[in-house]
């Protein structure tokens, strides 16, 4: 099943993850791409983002395997049950054939090992960013 795009003109993004050094990587990479985010929110386990989910629509959402309070696994099936549509990438430890399948069939955008390399991670963002006046499409 694939999940559609957003069609919200929000163009902030959320981060997810309990590691704070990767947090900084994340955030200092998408600072220096200088892309038109109106917000960059960071929250550091999954009960955070689901609160931060119901209330604001971010275009994206970067999400990381580890989380103190859940997998990252786990808060995407929410996400895909409670039909929260917005677009994630899914940064894992090390690959593993059967964890991409599993989250790309929940419609995962990207998936990759963590860290990202910043240059394709500002691709990612640029490609993903709505833009304004108009809608996404599936």
């Amino acid at each position: 099943m694939k999940r559609k795009k957003q069609s919200a003109s929000s163009k902030g993004l959320l981060l997810v993850s309990g590691d704070d050094e990767l947090k900084q990587q994340i955030t200092g990479a998408l600072s220096l791409a200088r892309l038109p985010l109106t917000t960059l929110t960071t929250v550091t386990c999954g009960q955070d983002a689901l609160k931060i989910l119901a209330r604001e629509k971010p275009f994206l959402v970067i999400l990381d395997d580890e989380l103190p309070d859940t997998t990252g696994l786990d808060l995407l099936r929410t996400l895909y049950q409670d039909g929260i549509n917005t677009l994630v990438v899914y940064m894992a430890a090390r690959h593993a054939l059967e964890l991409e399948k599993e989250v790309r069939q929940l419609g995962v955008l990207y998936y990759t090992e963590k860290p990202p390399e910043p240059s394709v991670l500002e691709r990612i963002v640029a490609t993903a960013l709505p833009t304004t006046g108009e809608e996404t499409h599936p």
